[in-house]
């Protein structure tokens, strides 16, 4: 049964005190019909991201994770953007004068060792 058309030949065998209440019944259910139809497509979604995540190796809610991409130019600006993540961590413990080591010098450096 098809409910995005509504039969107009049927509609017109109606009294015409009852056209505009089936009328408006059909608008109703032709909305639910794509709600769930929604629905539906969001929830066929969701199953493929829930198998999607339930591959995933498990890890303990207390540690962390971290894969790297296997692109030599993805991964170096990944390692890049940990290091300026790390480095502006660094300087808002120095700042909050924490007593952790500035992070201004460089690894290898005679200040920093």
């Amino acid at each position: 049964m098809e409910i995005d058309t509504l039969d107009e030949e049927a509609l017109d065998r109606l009294p015409a005190g009852q056209r505009e209440a089936v009328r408006h019944l059909h608008t109703q259910v032709a909305r639910a019909v794509a709600a769930i139809r929604s629905l539906k497509a969001e929830n066929r979604r969701l199953r493929e991201r829930i198998a999607e995540l339930e591959k995933r190796p498990a890890v303990p809610e207390d540690e962390t994770v971290v894969t790297f991409p296997t692109d030599p130019q993805t991964l170096r600006e990944t390692v890049d953007h940990f290091i300026d993540a790390i480095d502006d961590y660094l300087d808002a413990e120095a700042a909050a004068g924490d007593g952790a080591p500035p992070s201004s010098l460089s690894p290898g450096s005679p200040e920093a060792d």
